[in-house]
């Protein structure tokens, strides 16, 4: 039987949205596992030196890998796309959610507010920016970017809404429910104070430092609403920095948002950072700011 040649010149296929919308158990798995590692890791490194400088230094690095759990993962797990099956999404919240103090389908709800009414007065970063004073005209962008998180200010705009907004009964109970275990385990095995140096600090300090910085560089003073960090970070924080794509198409997990984003964004009207700096750089207001406004779609 004669099969007919391929054609030389046959159409390439065109890449569509549904072909990254493929989510896998085992990747969820080993992003999870990563950074459990990683912070076990930077716990002996503490406990091996215990001394007060290397607890300040280390919780940088165990603030990121919190940022990674509590924020990057758990944003997957909101739409759920870090794992392929549905309610694992949701049972893992004891790592990714109530060790930061709030209940992810809460996080869901909020997060999908900021998808749908971007910009509007129901999204909760227009009232985070106008908090942090970035609607001010000027905005104190030097003080706001680099001494707000530094001095810990970061911290205190984190729990207030953790505390009054993505709180209700049954999130309290996790949370005391797990926080108990913890400090009961640590109160038996004398660990307490480098709890306190190797989490808690980190939580209340570094981890919302990384978000503060992360919510603000996805939006504020763009022209188009979003803005991509396209830097080398991505590799630390499971391509976080890809967020245009991410907005125009959320179904699409955080591991395939490099290759989305170069390949579907290719037409596209969009704001590329490349990194820390630049993104301040973008930001900075230029000689003559109009008043913002909620309904601004930039969020500026």
């Amino acid at each position: 039987m004669l099969h007919p040649l391929p054609m030389k010149n046959a159409p390439t296929p065109i890449p569509s949205a549904r072909d990254f919308v493929q989510r896998s158990n085992l990747r969820g798995l080993i992003a999870l596992g990563r950074d459990l590692l990683v912070i076990i890791t930077l716990f002996a490194v503490g406990l091996q030196i215990d001394h007060w400088v290397a607890y300040l230094l280390l919780a940088w690095p165990i603030g990121l890998m919190q940022f990674n759990l509590g924020e990057v993962l758990a944003h997957e797990a909101s739409h759920y796309n870090l794992f392929k099956t549905r309610p694992w999404n949701d049972r893992l919240e004891w790592l990714l959610s109530i060790p930061f103090l709030y209940a992810l389908s809460a996080y869901r709800t909020e997060h999908h507010l900021h998808h749908t009414k971007m910009g509007g007065s129901e999204d909760h970063l227009v009232t985070d920016y106008r908090r942090r004073g970035l609607f001010r005209i000027p905005p104190k962008l030097i003080w706001i970017w680099f001494g707000k998180p530094l001095v810990g200010l970061s911290g205190a705009a984190y729990l207030r809404p953790v505390f009054l907004e993505l709180m209700d009964k049954r999130a309290a109970a996790k949370i005391t429910l797990l926080w108990s275990a913890v400090l009961v385990v640590c109160g038996l095995t004398g660990t307490l104070s480098f709890f306190f140096w190797l989490w808690v600090v980190p939580l209340v300090w570094t981890f919302p430092s990384f978000l503060w910085w992360s919510e603000i560089r996805d939006h504020f003073n763009t022209t188009t609403g979003t803005r991509s960090d396209i830097s080398w970070m991505n590799y630390v924080t499971h391509n976080n920095g890809y967020h245009h794509v991410h907005h125009k198409y959320p179904s699409i997990p955080w591991y395939l948002l490099r290759e989305a984003h170069e390949t579907l964004s290719g037409n596209q009207q969009m704001e590329v950072s490349n990194g820390f700096f630049d993104t301040f750089r973008q930001m900075l207001p230029p000689a003559e700011l109009a008043t913002p406004t909620p309904k601004e779609l930039a969020i500026r």
